[in-house]
């Protein structure tokens, strides 16, 4: 049975049955945060790192420079720390897209896919903006 389907019927049997039914709330990006708090809402996170507390998720915020924008300044940042791991004196966690204590290759195809667009989208406030876009 498909899992929907399956979730449908256990719902329904429980409610028959005059039982509580839990209330889930969304999850978006299936990382097992909940829209409400998550950080990054189109990527998933489930540490929730945000180096830099601007309430965006390292996962999609390569706006090192909180221009609002990822551009030519944040990708000389990048270049600058790209092999960087942590513990390294030049190392920068918010470059960590991928948390994992290294500044690698598969972090700079997160950057790459972020390029020319704003952090985000996150509902959870930094702590100089409400929510980034």
């Amino acid at each position: 049975m498909e899992r929907t389907a399956l979730h449908r019927t256990l719902v329904a049997t429980l409610f028959a049955a005059g039982l509580a039914i839990p209330v889930y709330a969304a999850d978006g990006d299936g990382d097992g945060v909940s829209d409400a708090v998550d950080n990054c809402l189109e990527v998933a996170n489930p540490g929730q790192a945000d180096a830099d507390g601007d309430g965006c998720g390292n996962a999609c915020d390569a706006d090192y420079d909180q221009s609002g924008m990822v551009d030519a300044a944040d990708f000389e940042f990048f270049r600058s720390v790209m092999g960087r791991s942590a513990g390294d004196a030049n190392f920068d966690a918010s470059a960590d897209h991928y948390d994992d204590g290294r500044i690698n290759g598969t972090d700079f195809i997160i950057f790459r896919g972020r390029m020319n667009r704003p952090p985000g989208p996150s509902l959870v406030a930094g702590r100089d903006r409400v929510a980034c876009p």
